[in-house]
């Protein structure tokens, strides 16, 4: 274990046990464990059915991207497997794992396979942007100061992201030619290495952008309404808009590279603090939070487990 990573844990348990602390001192933790009798589980395995759905339009998404190089059992196992990995893992660095996991497992060369995963976040990024400028619109009230930040702020993403997906391979091949001038110097030869073999993949992947981005918002709205019926199931009254909207602090909550080990105390904190300005109280919106996770993190630490068994015993 590297001490880069080292710190990284020490930083995730301290964000954790932190947090974690603040909040249950607000709380009694019998209250988390009571509402597991609470719950309308009707509502939960319909959320699961949901997470499930997703799953497979991820699996669908990669395997457009791979050109169908991978059987659908194997890849959907994969993606399962990278789950868990990043929901357990600190600072996001589980993302990591699809790259090596489709290397392992299905022999796709990692130079494409973490190309791959920085083309998917980048979509990612810019369907969660377009829910949070929808959010923004209908939340922000009479607030023009909080309006006008966030429309620059999200508009200056967007913007950033439109310009890196269809215009990439413009960036790449002007960053090849003045690199391929300069080739005396080690730095400037990588560079010009490493970007003329990344851009006949990117220019497949430029191809797919329509296809991706409508694979991406079925993700990301199959995503909250898997969020949204187990917030549900609690004995809370929410309105639509509200459960959009804390399903969107849990998705981007989730995707901070910040993060505690598991995502615990972050998320929880995000959580209950909307539900509190929902008008739930408080004991019960942190109860709910940490409830919530428990339940999430144990679905997919199971399937998650089980996914990577299949491939494990595959190999």
């Amino acid at each position: 274990m590297t001490k880069h990573f080292s710190k990284k844990i020490i930083i995730s348990l301290l964000i954790t046990l932190t947090l974690g602390y603040f909040l249950l001192r607000q709380t009694d933790y019998k209250n988390i464990l009571l509402l597991f009798t609470k719950i309308n589980y009707n509502y939960v395995i319909i959320s699961f059915i949901f997470y499930f759905l997703l799953t497979l339009i991820r699996t669908l998404r990669i395997k457009l991207l791979l050109r169908s190089r991978i059987r659908i059992k194997d890849l959907f196992a994969t993606v399962l497997t990278n789950n868990l990995v990043i929901n357990i893992l600190p600072f996001r660095i589980g993302e990591l794992s699809l790259p090596i996991l489709l290397k392992k497992y299905s022999e796709v060369p990692k130079k494409e396979g973490f190309l791959l995963l920085l083309y998917l976040r980048t979509i990612d990024m810019l369907v969660i942007l377009f829910f949070l400028l929808f959010v923004v619109l209908f939340l922000s009230g009479n607030i023009i100061q909080l309006k006008s930040i966030s429309y620059i702020l999200i508009f200056t993403l967007l913007l950033f992201i439109i310009t890196l997906l269809f215009k990439g391979d413009v960036i790449l091949s002007r960053l090849k030619n003045f690199s391929s001038k300069k080739r005396d110097s080690k730095i400037f030869n990588k560079i010009f290495i490493y970007t003329d073999s990344l851009l006949p993949i990117y220019k497949f992947y430029k191809d797919t952008i329509g296809k991706t981005l409508v694979l991406s918002a079925l993700i990301f709205t199959t995503l909250i309404f898997a969020f949204g019926f187990i917030l549900n199931a609690y004995p809370i009254d929410l309105t639509y808009l509200e459960v959009l909207t804390i399903s969107l602090i849990i998705i981007v909550t989730t995707s901070l590279p910040i993060n505690g080990i598991a995502g615990i105390g972050i998320l929880e904190l995000g959580i209950s603090s909307f539900l509190t300005s929902f008008g739930i109280e408080k004991n019960l919106s942190i109860g709910i939070a940490f409830n919530y996770h428990l339940i999430y993190l144990m679905f997919i630490i199971f399937f998650g487990s089980l996914s990577f068994l299949y491939l494990h015993n595959k190999e």
